[in-house]
């Protein structure tokens, strides 16, 4: 769904929640079981440990640290291409 420049954001999110359009979460799993939107599913970046070991850097390193280990750790994304039109 294409939004327009004169629709609030908020507008255009709650007509794609209206229209059941599905939504990928990338939050680790424990965040995603403790909420998410209608028709989401959890495809995480991290999983729980990961995130913790993130957080961890940040509180204790600040936001470079946890930013490197964030890339470290990662599923790699290299399998995502984009779409081949005909």
């Amino acid at each position: 769904m294409q939004t327009s420049p004169t629709e609030p954001p908020k507008q255009a999110a709650l007509t794609l929640l209206k229209q059941r359009q599905p939504l990928l979460d990338v939050r680790a799993p424990g965040e995603f079981q403790l909420g998410q939107l209608p028709n989401s599913f959890n495809a995480p970046i991290l999983n729980d440990e990961e995130r913790a070991q993130v957080g961890t850097a940040y509180k204790q390193q600040g936001h470079d640290a946890a930013a490197a280990a964030a890339e470290d750790r990662a599923v790699p994304l290299h399998f995502m291409r984009p779409v081949q039109h005909a």
